[in-house]
């Protein structure tokens, strides 16, 4: 008579390939948690500075972001690139402009346990904002 079901033996063997999967799979899964995490921040940092400068449209007035600890911080495993960050603020004028840069600036968020998971973002004078996805660089 055929038997119904699985034996402890092919239990075991089915659990012992799980979990040698499941190894496997941390280390890629435990990456895109923190590259997630970077390109969020990057994303809130943009839009803090976008809704700042629609302010500074509408309302004829000078708006600013301040950076730091008094003001935008990224979360917690995220740190600035210590070459490419903004200073204490950056100001936009009536016309949307940004007054502290001269054409073009960079900025990188970078992962603080895997700091080649990075995340690029350019501000032009005139207050246009560009994120590089993909890039970990600033262009040349």
């Amino acid at each position: 008579m055929p038997s119904k079901g699985f034996t402890l033996v092919e239990l075991m063997v089915t659990i012992a390939v799980l979990a040698v999967l499941a190894t496997l799979a941390v280390p890629s899964f435990t990456a895109t948690i923190r590259k997630n995490q970077i390109q969020r921040d990057m994303r809130d940092f943009i839009a803090t500075l976008q809704d700042a400068r629609s302010d500074a449209i509408l309302h004829k007035a000078t708006k600013t972001v301040t950076v730091g600890s008094s003001g935008w911080i990224p979360s917690d495993d995220v740190q600035w690139n210590t070459a490419k960050k903004p200073g204490a603020s950056v100001s936009f004028n009536f016309m949307g402009s940004v007054s502290s840069i001269s054409t073009q600036e960079c900025f990188i968020l970078e992962s603080i346990k895997d700091t080649s998971l990075k995340a690029v973002m350019l501000l032009d004078k005139n207050g246009s904002i560009t994120y590089l996805k993909g890039e970990s660089t600033c262009p040349a």
